[in-house]
């Protein structure tokens, strides 16, 4: 069920409303980090409004070019949003070949909930389900 739709992303719930799914467009090549910050926002809020336990962002059309800045923004001021509503789980799914490189790469963060990066929507699902 589709809960909110803009032309750089929809949200929907899935799998019996346990899951809200984040979907990037192709669009967001040109968008602004303004953007990207009223995404996250919205995504926050409608986590919370539907209490969801489980979170996943598919950025596999995500075209934005991000700054570190607004990745230390995230964890700032979404994450934290996510942990006040009790968030259990939140995944991505990323194009083919992304995982393995970012094994090296990516430094641990501490967060309230579980963070896993998958290649595959169905793994992804699964893992947020406990499958």
């Amino acid at each position: 069920m589709t809960v909110y739709n803009h032309s750089l992303y929809t949200f929907d719930l899935i799998e019996n409303g346990k899951i809200l799914l984040f979907n990037w467009t192709d669009a967001t090549e040109n968008m602004s980090g303004e953007d990207y910050q009223e995404a996250l926002h919205n995504y926050a809020g409608f986590g919370s409004e539907y209490q969801v336990p489980a979170m996943l962002v598919d950025v596999r059309n995500f075209k934005y070019k991000m700054s570190p800045e607004l990745g230390t923004w995230r964890d700032d001021h979404i994450s934290p949003r996510y942990s006040k509503f009790g968030l259990a789980k939140f995944a991505y799914i990323v194009p083919l070949g992304v995982v393995s490189k970012m094994k090296d790469t990516m430094k641990p963060v501490e967060r309230t909930f579980e963070e896993a990066y998958f290649e595959d929507k169905q793994e992804a699902i699964n893992w947020l389900l406990n499958k």
